[in-house]
C-alpha cells in the first residue's frame, strides 16, 4: 500500500476515466480495430509487458482493450488450437497484474480468473501455471494467503509432474515458487 500511495502522490496515478474504460470492456469488449494473427497478438503481448515492466501503466491500461479483443477474435477463429487459448490466458495474466497494481482488486480478480480459465482450456502446464501465478497474486492482496499458496502449490506441482524441462517452465517455476 505505501508504494501505491508513493506512485499516487509522484504524479503516476492512472486517470480514473481509463480505468473505467478497461473495466467496461471486461463487460463487453470492444470489436477488434482488425483481424490479427496469433503472431501479431503475441507481439502486442510483448509489447503490453515492455510497458508493465517500465512501469508505463497508462499506455498498458489504453491499450488492454485492444489486445484482449485481438486475444478473443484469433481464438473465435481457431476456438480448439490450444497456443491460442495459452496466448489468450497470458494476456489475462498480465492484465491481472497490471489491474492489481492500480488497486483494482476486483478487476484484477476477474482477469485472474479468466487467465485461469483459458489456461486450464489450452492443458499448457506453463500457462496453467502462469495464470495460478496472477490467481496467487490477487489472492494474497485479499488476505488469502494460506489460499493463494495452495493455488500455487498445486500448480508447481502439476508443471513439475508434467516432465516439461523447457526454458519457459524452468522461468515459470522460479517465479511462483
Amino acid at each position: 500500500m505505501r508504494r501505491r500511495s508513493l506512485l499516487i502522490g509522484a504524479g503516476l496515478a492512472v486517470p480514473a476515466a481509463l480505468l473505467a474504460k478497461v473495466e467496461e470492456a471486461l463487460a463487453v469488449l470492444p470489436a477488434p480495430k482488425a483481424a490479427a494473427s496469433a503472431s501479431e497478438v503475441a507481439s502486442l503481448l510483448g509489447q503490453a509487458r515492455l510497458r508493465f515492466d517500465t512501469g508505463d501503466l497508462t499506455a498498458f491500461l489504453r491499450g488492454l482493450p485492444g489486445l484482449l479483443s485481438a486475444g478473443h477474435d484469433v481464438l473465435d477463429r481457431a476456438p480448439s488450437d490450444e497456443r491460442h487459448l495459452a496466448l489468450l490466458a497470458g494476456c489475462y495474466d498480465l492484465a491481472s497484474e497490471a489491474l492489481q497494481k492500480v488497486g483494482r482488486l476486483q478487476a484484477s480478480r476477474i482477469t485472474a480468473d479468466r487467465g485461469a480459465t483459458y489456461a486450464t482450456l489450452s492443458g499448457d502446464p506453463v500457462a496453467q501455471a502462469m495464470a495460478a501465478r496472477s490467481c496467487g497474486i490477487v489472492l494474497r492482496h485479499q488476505g488469502h494467503r494460506e489460499l493463494a499458496e495452495q493455488v500455487t502449490y498445486a500448480a508447481a506441482t502439476r508443471l513439475d509432474n508434467s516432465g516439461l524441462r523447457t526454458a519457459a517452465a524452468a522461468n515459470t517455476l522460479a517465479q511462483i515458487l
